[in-house]
């Protein structure tokens, strides 16, 4: 299930079930891989951070030079 739809179901949950309650849902700034489901290390995309660990993990990025 792609993350964006199951973000969207958690918060029609939310909000049909806080009745009269405020609610306020904050999300994680950075998503990246999974750690155990649906598989270990599984992603949806390569944007962002994501595209930035591969390519360092697979060896495509020998250094990363931040200031310059």
């Amino acid at each position: 299930m792609p993350y964006t739809f199951s973000k969207h179901l958690a918060e029609i949950l939310v909000e049909e079930s806080s009745g009269d309650i405020p609610i306020c849902i904050v999300r994680p700034s950075v998503v990246t891989a999974a750690n155990k489901e649906p598989i270990p290390g599984w992603i949806d995309n390569f944007t962002g951070f994501n595209g930035m660990q591969v390519s360092c993990c697979c060896g495509q990025n020998q250094r990363l030079e931040w200031w310059r």
